[in-house]
């Protein structure tokens, strides 16, 4: 039988590791953005689930693994959002000035920089690893977190898409818990 690598399960111990080193609990969701888009719905429901949505890091549904290549595992192509909630009332200088220079540019800096530490990925420098990076001001009214009545929060983020990675083969299994 062959072995499989869960790929969010990747980026969870990337954010765990991000949590760590931050010594800030990130909230980690992956799925297609209408379930993101629930699960945050549904955390709203609780005082206490509210209270830990955001800072946010969604792996997006689905990821395409090419696979044949014998240098590794599969190469991804990923999708992925850093959000946190804003103020309504905040223009573009202050999202920049409140929320993305001073909170989601220093998640976004040691995220790329936990990829190349978790030793998953074939990448040796954090300015190797190709995406493409938007900043997305007042976005939970708006694109992806649109649920069509009005959004969820009211959040700005940062968006990669086209997160190419290639994942290493590794011989054992103890070095990679996250097979299946």
């Amino acid at each position: 039988m062959t072995d499989y690598i869960r790929v969010p399960a990747l980026f969870s111990k990337i954010v765990t590791d991000l949590n760590t080193r931050l010594v800030t609990e990130y909230n980690f969701l992956y799925g297609p953005s209408s379930e993101i888009v629930e699960t945050l719905k549904d955390m709203s429901k609780s005082a206490s689930q509210s209270a830990i949505k955001y800072p946010l890091i969604a792996l997006l549904t689905d990821i395409p693994e090419v696979r044949g290549d014998p240098a590794f595992y599969a190469e991804i192509n990923a999708s992925m959002i850093i959000a946190t909630i804003t103020r309504q009332t905040y223009r573009a200088a202050e999202r920049y000035s409140e929320i993305l220079v001073p909170v989601l540019y220093p998640i976004y800096s040691e995220f790329l920089n936990q990829i190349i530490l978790s030793r998953y990925f074939k990448v040796e420098d954090v300015s190797l690893i190709p995406h493409t990076k938007t900043d997305r001001l007042n976005w939970g009214h708006s694109q992806l977190f649109n649920d069509g009545q009005g959004g969820v929060d009211f959040i700005d983020a940062i968006e990669l898409q086209n997160l190419n990675l290639k994942i290493k083969n590794l011989n054992c299994k103890a070095e990679w818990p996250l097979y299946i």
